[in-house]
């Protein structure tokens, strides 16, 4: 909102059953682009040049800034934090920044495709492709690669299930084990 002439974003935390918000976070000349929570304490908020990590306090616990990087996707998931930068003018070399909760780098890799979705879970960050999926463990950093058909359009997974979704069908697939 506008503050005396100057932009603000503002971002209310709200418990269910409440009658107020619990905090409010004040972001001076910001907007936030997405929040999610990462753990029952923790939240994190995305900018267009960076995420923060937050306390459900509104201190702020930690940053993972974005650089001049190109381009950007990313995702906030439970306990993980994904981004996905493009490399080069065409953006079809990938590095793929995992982060903890708390903001600390976990994995970061090269990968290669026209990336489709980043799905982040609590075992593993999944990367649909458009010929593949790729599963990254947050345990160990063990990549593990499923060949698609041509056409997904996305992922769904539960705790031990990954669905690819087509525009007429679904299927699941599963990974081979190290």
């Amino acid at each position: 909102f506008d503050h005396d002439g100057a932009f603000e974003g503002e971002l209310m935390v709200v418990r269910v059953g409440a009658s107020a918000a619990e905090t409010v976070i004040k972001i001076p000349a910001l907007m936030p682009l997405q929040v999610n929570w990462l753990t029952e304490e923790t939240l994190a908020l995305m900018f267009t040049d960076r995420i923060v990590i937050y306390r459900v306090d509104g201190t702020a616990l930690g940053e993972i800034p974005f650089a001049s990087s190109s381009s950007l996707v990313a995702a906030i998931g439970d306990r993980v934090i994904c981004t996905v930068h493009n490399e080069g003018v065409l953006g079809y070399d990938k590095t793929v920044n995992i982060y903890e909760d708390s903001g600390h780098l976990q994995y970061s890799g090269s990968f290669v495709g026209e990336l489709l979705q980043i799905l982040p879970t609590e075992k593993a960050v999944f990367l649909l492709f458009e010929d593949r999926v790729v599963r990254i463990r947050l345990t160990d950093g063990h990549i593990g690669e499923v060949v698609l058909a041509p056409n997904a359009v996305r992922l769904l997974a539960d705790e031990d299930n990954i669905i690819v979704c087509y525009a007429g069908s679904a299927s699941a697939i599963r990974f081979e084990e190290p």
